[in-house]
């Protein structure tokens, strides 16, 4: 019994901390988009630019890093 609990344990933590993840970044991204539309100044929107782009890759990374983790 307590062998078949284990993998569900498993899965539904995996998918807790996945939407909480999707949560997070989705705020944060459109948070910074909202924010670069706001903003009325060229040059300092285009140096916000990039930083949705490298907070995404990052974030992607390390995921991918933890399921390799996770499952060797």
């Amino acid at each position: 019994m307590t062998m078949n609990v284990l993998p569900l344990m498993r899965g539904v933590i995996a998918s807790v901390l996945l939407l909480i993840n999707t949560l997070w970044w989705c705020t944060l991204l459109f948070g910074l988009a909202l924010l670069k539309l706001a903003l009325p100044i060229k040059a300092l929107r285009r140096r916000l630019e990039p930083a949705p782009s490298h907070a995404a890759a990052r974030a992607w990374q390390r995921n991918a890093d933890a399921l390799r983790r996770a499952h060797p």
